[in-house]
C-alpha cells in the first residue's frame, strides 16, 4: 500500500472528493501535508506493527512522498492510518470532527492489537528454592 492509498481513504472520510474523484479545491493543502503526518502516525503505531509482524526489530520507514510504499502491516494501513491521517488533516478546521476521527484511530489500534495472540514460552526458574 502506498501513502496515496491511505491519503485517498482519509479524504474519502472527510468527503473531500468531488463527483469526478478529484480533491475539492478547499482540500488542496492536504496532499502536501500528508507525507509528514503519515510519518508521525507510522512512528506512533510502530509497536503495534511490530506485534502484528512478530518482529521486535522492525523500524519505522519514513516516506517522502505519497507515492512511496508504506512499510507497515496491512491491518494498520487499511483500518487505522486513514482515520489518524484524516484526524490530523482537519485538526485546525474542525476540532470536533478531528476528535471523533482520532477516537476511531485509537479504537482501531486497540482492535488490531486485540487480534494479536499471545506467544507462550517456557519460563526458566532463576531463583530456585534450596531449602
Amino acid at each position: 500500500m502506498t501513502g496515496r492509498n491511505i491519503y485517498d481513504l482519509a479524504v474519502q472520510l472527510l468527503a473531500c472528493k468531488n463527483s469526478n474523484g478529484n480533491d475539492n479545491p478547499d482540500c488542496a493543502d492536504y496532499m502536501s501535508r500528508s507525507p509528514s503526518l503519515l510519518n508521525i502516525l507510522l512512528a506512533e503505531t510502530l509497536q503495534t506493527d511490530r506485534l502484528l509482524r512478530r518482529d521486535r526489530g522492525a523500524h519505522s520507514v519514513p516516506i517522502s512522498s505519497l507515492d512511496d510504499k508504506v512499510a507497515c502491516h496491512e491491518l494498520l494501513a487499511y483500518g487505522v492510518l486513514s482515520y489518524g491521517l484524516a484526524s490530523l488533516l482537519v485538526a485546525d478546521e474542525d476540532p470536533d470532527l478531528s476528535r471523533s476521527l482520532y477516537a476511531r484511530y485509537l479504537a482501531g489500534i486497540e482492535n488490531v492489537r486485540s487480534t494479536v495472540s499471545a506467544v507462550t514460552h517456557r519460563i526458566e526458574d532463576r531463583y530456585k528454592y534450596h531449602g
